[in-house]
């Protein structure tokens, strides 16, 4: 894959195949235990920001706004590591800058973000979050501002001194502990299916996902810098959009007053493949039943995420039976059935062939010993597996069948 950067130079980019996948869960499903809980703080969260903007004159809300801006920046460079006092964001925006070149910076560090933030208050985004186009106007906006020391990072394992480009996306992999985000060749694909399943979703399961949209688009790592502070203001976008919050109120003051416990959670949020992969690793020991699992429960995976757009909290028994029916006559569906290849040739397809009643009783056996260790674990809430047990069950008898005829 190639990508054009503004010096109009095209350059090769690593692609380790990453998919829309490897992201799930994208939102809170209907089988996640928390999500009663979560429901009722959204509906209380709506309530509670409604009753306040209504409660304000309107010269007052526009004064209030001016000031959640400042204190907005000033949280939101604190989690940065950036201390800037609110004397000196005040200050930066009558023009008045220290002398002290670090201070100067921090302060039009500042002033970039609270006019981000302005155009964001404005409906400079409405109608039009999540887009891969949106967050590169956010990191662009906000990092055209910069003064020229901010806007090098030093590579961690070589040292070398680098640019951030305003608004482009990332060229290279990047280590920025765990997990690992993806290659930048991947980085496209994956915020084509982030946007498209989030713009999709209507307001309370939008507000139901904030949180998720938050880590998934940090996992993305879409820039080279500057990803932290593109997923707080898209977050703050969110909630001027789908609450009307009129810029009262911001989500960084809250994510700043444990900071630490904000970062720990983005590192230990769980996927579906991690969720899977220490399922997997159960069977260390045992290396052609691993193989076994692994080949069944990434297939069912990646058909889950990428022909369903479901996580596996959102899998039902339907799904279940539609997946038993193309382990049937894969043929039917072109976009999963073909050719043996290699894993890694980007032509490769899951299956190449009919299962027999045998072959499809194991995958789903294996699919539903998945699900039943997620519950156990209380990852999950339900076995969706569970739902479709007549096809199971007829399934069994058949595989039975097949096995004394052989």
């Amino acid at each position: 894959m190639q990508e054009t950067h503004p010096a109009n130079q095209a350059v090769s980019l690593v692609d380790r195949g990453e998919s829309a996948a490897a992201m799930m869960p994208l939102t809170i499903g209907q089988t996640v235990p928390e999500r009663e809980a979560l429901s009722d703080q959204v509906v209380a969260l709506v309530a509670r920001s409604s009753g306040f903007q209504h409660s304000l004159p309107q010269g007052i809300a526009s004064a209030l706004a001016e000031l959640v801006r400042a204190m907005n920046c000033y949280y939101s460079n604190l989690i940065e590591g950036h201390a800037t006092h609110p004397i000196d964001i005040e200050r930066s925006l009558r023009e008045d800058f220290s002398a002290v070149a670090e201070q100067r910076d921090l302060q039009l560090e500042a002033r970039a973000h609270i006019a981000v933030q302005a155009w964001i208050d404005g409906g400079g985004l409405q109608g039009r979050l999540f887009s891969r186009e949106t967050l590169c106007a956010i990191h662009e906006r906000f990092a055209a501002q910069l003064p020229e020391r901010l806007l090098w990072i030093t590579h961690p394992d070589t040292e070398a001194r680098e640019r951030v480009i305003p608004g482009a996306l990332r060229t290279r992999d990047v280590r920025v502990g765990r997990p690992t985000p993806p290659s930048p060749g991947a980085i496209a694909r994956l915020l084509s299916a982030y946007a498209e399943h989030y713009a999709r979703l209507g307001t309370m399961e939008c507000l139901l996902a904030a949180a998720a949209a938050h880590h998934r688009l940090l996992w993305i790592h879409p820039f080279l810098d500057g990803n932290g502070r593109v997923a707080r203001l898209l977050s703050h976008a969110l909630f001027v959009e789908r609450l009307a919050t009129g810029g009262l109120w911001s989500v960084a003051r809250g994510l700043a007053r444990q900071v630490d416990t904000y970062k720990g959670h983005l590192a230990d949020c769980r996927s579906d493949l991690e969720a899977v992969s220490r399922w997997l690793a159960r069977q260390k020991d045992n290396p052609n039943t691993l193989a076994a699992y692994q080949r069944e429960i990434e297939r069912f995976l990646l058909w889950l995420g990428l022909e369903r757009g479901k996580a596996l909290s959102e899998a039902t028994g339907a799904d279940i039976t539609l997946f038993d029916d193309l382990l049937q006559a894969p043929e039917r569906w072109p976009q999963w059935y073909g050719e043996a290849k290699p894993r890694h040739d980007h032509e490769w397809k899951p299956w190449g062939g009919r299962l027999s009643a045998r072959s499809r009783y194991a995958a789903l056996a294996v699919v539903n010993r998945c699900y039943r260790r997620l519950v156990t674990q209380g990852y999950l809430r339900l076995n969706p597996v569970d739902a479709a047990g007549l096809r199971l069950r007829q399934l069994r008898a058949a595989a039975v069948q097949e096995r004394f005829l052989d």
